[in-house]
Order: C-alpha cells, then structure tokens, then sequence
C-alpha cells in the first residue's frame, strides 16, 4: 500500500505508517481523494488488517496477532484492535482487544493523540506496560510494580499526549479505571496479608486509589489504599475503611485486650498510615455495638446490646504498641496504654480509671 501512497499527501501520517505498520494482511482498502480548487486536498482511507504488528508508540513493544481496522477522515486518523496482544516487559502478554487509537489531525506534526486501551491480563505485566517506557505512569508508585501483588486486571486506560519523541511523564494525561481479581499480596501493607476477591481500582495524574471488600489479615475490610500522584507528592499512603470486629480481628489489628474481656462481633471505622521507612500507623474507633465487654474482677459488663466508644492507636511493625488506649460505656471510663509481647498482652497502663 505505502508504495502507492504520494509521499506529498498527509506525509506525517505516510511515515507514521511506514514506521509503525511492521506487518500483516491488509483486506478490504478502499481510498480516495479530493481535489477542489481553493481548498485544501481531502483524503480518506480504510482497510482491515490481521495478523498485524502495530508499534503504538516508541520504545513500547509492538502489538502482536492484531486484527482490526485504520481510517482516515477529515484529517482524523483512527486505528481500531478487535483483537491483539502487547508482551509487558515481565514477560507476560496483555489482551488489548476493544482498544483504539486516535490522531486529531493528520496534518500537522506532534499532532494532539488519544489512546482508549482495553487491557486484561496478570496484574504484574500490567503495571509493568504502564510504569515503562515511555510512559512512566508508576514513577512515584512506592512499590515493584512486578511482585506487589497477583491476580488478573481488566483496565480502562485512557492517554493523552503530542505523539512525539522523548516523552516523559509530565507530556502523558492518563486515567485509569477498572477492576483487579483474585488478588493477593504481602507487600501492600508491610507484614500482612491483602486479599481479595475483586477490587477496583481508580488513577489519575494526581491520584491513585484501590479499593474494595477485602481480608487483611483474619479482619474483613471494605476499604480503600491511596495516595498522592504527581509532582512534589508525598510518599505516604493511607487505607481507610470499615472492618469487621471480632476478638480475633482485633487481635490482628494488634488491639490486644485481656482474655474473656471481648466477645461478640461488631463493626468500626480504621484507618493506616503507610510511610515509607516507617512502622504503620494505625487508628481504629468504633461504638462497640454487637460487641460484649467485660471485666469481672471488676463486676463490670457491657452487653452487646449496649454502645460504648472503643478507640486504639496501634504502631504496627517488628515490635506493635498500642500507646493510646480509650475504653468508655456502661459507666466505665478507661484511658491507657498497651505494650504487646509480640501479639501477646504484656503490660496493660492505665493513666485514668472511673467506674
């Protein structure tokens, strides 16, 4: 095709063709041109193609097996994937199927692009693609995009940019939406286990947010892990949500009370602060209800049925604390402190104590 194309018509998008058209079976073309005198030349153009290779943008791996079509109209260029894979660069092959690229005007150079990409795959090989070359779209994402977590994606991924050379991050404006499943991780959150049946996931050039039904640990969570993008953005993470409460769960979050005192199952509201460099932070409060607590060497009881205020900072890590400790109901007034004997109670300091 490129043989017979004028090399004086829309030459940017001829080379961009040449370059990155690098193979395949070209079906049903059809083009043609216009001229008018007094206006600029009109051309139009569009063919299917299969078993193509298509290299999107420099310095990416080219899509392989794709099957699709291209048009030109109205200086408007659209390449089409029904279906195709791109290889990430951890070695796995990511579905792009459904995704499309457009240019805005084939006329002049660095034209205005959008990409509208449909990606499935392992988790790995897809934030693997987004945080290489040249898109960089993980630069300030704290952790190995290839071993964080595993599971499969299914994004929505949206670029805007000048095609050009030398892209950085600053030149990409990307959304990205979807879902993560079945996913698994132990780096998340240092020293616990994350998983999860589905997850959803939401990023811009500004934020990054992930969040869903989840297992931290034994405790059941519907919360969310996010953090700042862009430049001069903070490092620090946080998750924030609501967990189920059960004795077992609130030994997990390293909220160690004396044994019998806990019983039943409620619901309370948490948040972790993730620094890098630092041990985690952790803040639960909840009103107790559903949940029974006890001391009877004290003849002191709150029944399930009752609310109360229970709030627990936790410094997690190697050695946890709990250095703030606030207990109130059922006429009960307790402030303190806990140090834990790994996940044991060692030593409950109390600082005030009214019944």
């Amino acid at each position: 095709m490129l043989p017979l194309w004028p090399l004086a018509s829309i030459a940017k998008t001829r080379s961009w063709l040449a370059d990155n058209l690098l193979g395949g079976t070209i079906r049903n073309l059809n083009a043609g041109l216009r001229l008018r005198p007094g206006s600029e030349p009109q051309f139009g153009l569009t063919f299917d193609f299969e078993e193509a290779r298509v290299r999107a943008l420099r310095d990416m791996a080219p899509i392989e097996g794709g099957r699709g079509y291209l048009a030109i109209a109205d200086n408007t260029m659209t390449l089409a994937l029904d279906a195709g894979a791109v290889m990430a660069p951890d070695g796995g092959a990511l579905e792009l199927a459904g995704s499309t690229m457009r240019i805005a005007d084939t006329r002049v150079p660095r034209p205005d692009t959008r990409f509208d990409l449909e990606i499935s795959g392992d988790v790995s090989s897809a934030l693997t693609l987004i945080a290489a070359e040249p898109l960089h779209l993980l630069d300030q994402f704290p952790f190995d995009p290839a071993t964080v977590a595993t599971g499969t994606v299914d994004l929505e991924v949206q670029l805007d940019l000048i095609l050009r050379r030398g892209l950085t991050p600053r030149d990409v404006d990307f959304r990205i939406g979807g879902r993560l499943e079945d996913i698994r991780s132990d780096t998340l959150v240092a020293g616990r286990r994350l998983s999860a049946d589905t997850l959803a996931i939401d990023a811009s050039a500004t934020r990054l947010e992930i969040g869903g039904v989840a297992r931290l640990d034994s405790a059941l969570v519907d919360a969310s892990w996010s953090r700042a993008l862009g430049p001069g953005a903070s490092p620090a993470s946080q998750v924030a949500g609501t967990a189920t409460l059960t004795p077992e769960a609130l030994a997990g979050f390293g909220v160690v009370l004396p044994d019998g005192m806990v019983r039943g199952q409620g619901y309370g509201d948490f948040t972790l602060d993730l620094v890098p460099g630092r041990a985690a932070e952790l803040t639960v409060r909840s009103d107790l209800a559903g949940i029974g607590l006890s001391i009877p060497a004290l003849g002191w009881e709150l029944p399930g049925s009752e609310t109360g205020m229970l709030l627990a900072e936790v410094t997690l890590g190697e050695t946890p604390s709990v250095p703030r400790l606030e207990i109130t109901g059922a006429g009960l007034d307790l402030n303190g402190s806990v140090v834990l004997d790994g996940t044991r109670l060692s030593q409950l300091s109390v600082d005030h104590f009214a019944i």
